[in-house]
């Protein structure tokens, strides 16, 4: 902020005019409807400022032509036509004042997916789907992540008015809540929030093949079930500790077994809740160090059995987040077929979809007949998604004689 991006960009709005772009071939795309309208004053009042100040006009006119000059350097004598005046560059803007292309991403996209219903392939009417008789939701947009405005806590209840109203959903809300007292409805709602801020990426990624952010962690294929795994692996290294130790502490590890589940061996005196052998249990440094191999090789195991069991816990909290996501991804489909109200997330798929196949090359080439060139404001704030988008419209661009 303050770096002066609007006006360079209306500067450069104004050279593009002056070399003999047609102001309305000028798509400037910007975040928000408050800066599209600065946007356009500043071009009107710099436009205006070009016919008022003759100072202003001179150097302008002075570095139209210097740049003019580099490009028929570069390029050859009679390459492009010489540059406008600036009394003629600022009545050719202000003639088509009402015709400028300056407006948000999401009403660029929302044009395109007007225009362009077949080539966006807009969500078709639905039977038989996720939203139950009579709908359960009113206002679609306030389950899309990316809507603007401040979004209340309450509007998430609408997650659960949708858990409830399907089978699926009461199933889904029910294993959750079985994990744990910790696993609640509220806890569902913030999970399934901030997983809802990816659906951008999670969509993007699946139609490039990419590995989705929504992957369950990777468990060892080879780990054997818990009693399995307290018999294989900790029995014989409790049993080789148990050789090494006096007769009193002998007896204390030999009651573990037969060993049968981890947190036996955790709740013991021999270890602690946090997977190491508690030194009370062995105080001696001497003893300490006669058994060190065989404890850390214990502890190693138990860990690595604790991160299993950690990463098998996240992965069932994972499944069940996961489909809660997707139940949402299809009511704002059906959502969308039905009211024929779209969030920002199925406008910029379906601009998406435009650009990126070819049932969309001719509503491309429509759309490039009348825009040559592209502006972005806040380029840095442009998603992956989005800049998917406009780096295609880009490419149509540069591959003629647009900028």
């Amino acid at each position: 902020a303050g770096s002066g991006k609007t006006y360079q960009l209306s500067q450069r709005f104004l050279h593009l005019v002056a070399a003999g772009a047609d102001p309305a071939s000028i798509l400037t795309i910007t975040f928000t409807k408050k800066a599209a309208a600065e946007m356009k004053e500043r071009i009107l009042d710099s436009a205006t400022s070009l016919l008022q100040d003759t100072e202003t006009a001179a150097e302008f006119e002075a570095r139209c032509q210097t740049f003019f000059h580099k490009a028929e350097q570069v390029n050859g004598t009679g390459s492009y036509p010489p540059p406008l005046s600036a009394a003629a560059t600022a009545e050719k803007i202000m003639a088509q004042s009402n015709a400028l292309n300056i407006a948000t991403n999401d009403a660029i996209f929302l044009q395109w997916n007007t225009k362009f219903p077949a080539e966006t392939k807009a969500p078709p009417a639905t039977e038989g789907g996720a939203i139950p008789d009579g709908g359960c939701l009113q206002k679609p947009a306030l389950l899309d992540p990316e809507a603007e405005g401040d979004r209340e806590e309450d509007d998430w209840r609408q997650v659960g008015r949708i858990l409830l109203a399907t089978q699926h959903g009461r199933d889904l809300l029910s294993r959750w809540t079985s994990l744990s007292e910790h696993h609640d409805f509220d806890a569902l709602v913030r999970r399934v929030q901030g997983l809802g801020q990816l659906s951008q990426q999670v969509w993007y990624q699946e139609q490039h093949g990419q590995t989705s952010p929504l992957t369950a962690h990777p468990i060892d294929p080879q780990l054997p079930a818990e009693g399995e795994f307290c018999q294989q692996h900790l029995s014989p290294l409790l049993q080789e500790l148990a050789a090494r130790l006096p007769p009193e502490k002998a007896a204390v590890v030999a009651q573990l077994s037969p060993l049968t589940s981890v947190d036996q061996l955790l709740k013991s005196a021999l270890f602690t809740q946090k997977g190491e052998v508690s030194k009370s249990f062995l105080r001696a440094k001497a003893l300490r160090e006669l058994c060190r191999p065989v404890i850390c090789e214990l502890e190693a195991t138990v860990g690595r059995y604790i991160d299993a069991r950690k990463l098998g816990h996240l992965n069932t909290e994972y499944t069940i987040i996961q489909e809660v996501f997707r139940l949402l991804e299809q009511v704002k489909t059906e959502l969308m077929a039905i009211t024929g109200v779209m969030t920002f997330d199925g406008l910029l798929r379906g601009a998406y979809r435009l650009f990126h196949g070819d049932e969309g090359a001719g509503a491309r080439y429509l759309l490039t007949r009348r825009t040559r060139h592209l502006l972005l404001d806040e380029f840095q704030d442009t998603s992956r998604l989005q800049w998917a988008v406009l780096g295609e419209l880009a490419l149509e661009l540069l591959s003629g004689r647009g900028t």
